[in-house]
């Protein structure tokens, strides 16, 4: 519905594809499949709790059902989950960002699989991040998210790569997003920095 995912979901667009659009927030995906609808292309928006098992299943039908398959999977829900030490982390916090970044992922990815390894083919992309591959102090229920596609995608594409399904990670670094800046103005409070 923004930052990241908008540009990925424009560019799928721009490039010829159909695109199921999935996100909590209706009116954020409603804008972007008006957006890909003018440029010629279909799109559809599915209100989708990607941590739900139900609601990723109902999410695939959908797409399935309108586009008639799922040739590319793009796992990029995302929060940044509990700002603070790890002492003083919210557990419940922690939970939901395992949920929402991690869980995701995998019931995002199962839902798809049994028709692309059908097809033998397919691709899931997922995106990480560079705080995946080292941590950061009053990040660490993001940076353990993170890190958890990187090791779940390593672990899919040996799977899968029978099927000729492609499993890939990226790990941007330095995007500005509005939950990029958030973070920064929050871990600098965490740690007593004025930014």
């Amino acid at each position: 519905g923004r930052g990241i995912g908008e540009a990925i979901a424009l560019g799928l667009a721009k490039e010829g594809a159909a695109v199921a659009l999935a996100a909590r927030t209706a009116a954020e995906i409603d804008g972007v499949a008006t957006k890909i609808r003018a440029l010629g292309r279909k799109a559809i928006a599915v209100p989708t709790d990607v941590s739900s098992e139900a609601d990723v299943k109902r999410l695939a039908e959908r797409a399935t059902k309108e586009f008639g398959k799922v040739d590319i999977l793009l796992n990029n829900a995302g929060i940044h989950g509990p700002i603070a030490s790890v002492l003083d982390m919210d557990m419940k916090e922690f939970q939901r960002t395992i949920n929402v970044n991690l869980k995701s992922v995998v019931l995002c990815s199962r839902a798809v699989l049994a028709q692309m390894i059908a097809r033998k083919k397919g691709k899931i992309i997922s995106i990480s991040s560079l705080h995946g591959h080292r941590g950061s102090p009053y990040l660490s229920a993001y940076s353990v998210t993170k890190a958890g596609i990187i090791a779940f995608t390593q672990s899919l594409s040996r799977e899968v790569a029978r099927y000729n399904i492609n499993v890939h990670v990226i790990c941007p670094h330095g995007v500005t997003t509005n939950m990029s800046k958030e973070i920064m103005v929050q871990a600098s409070a965490a740690a007593g920095i004025t930014p």
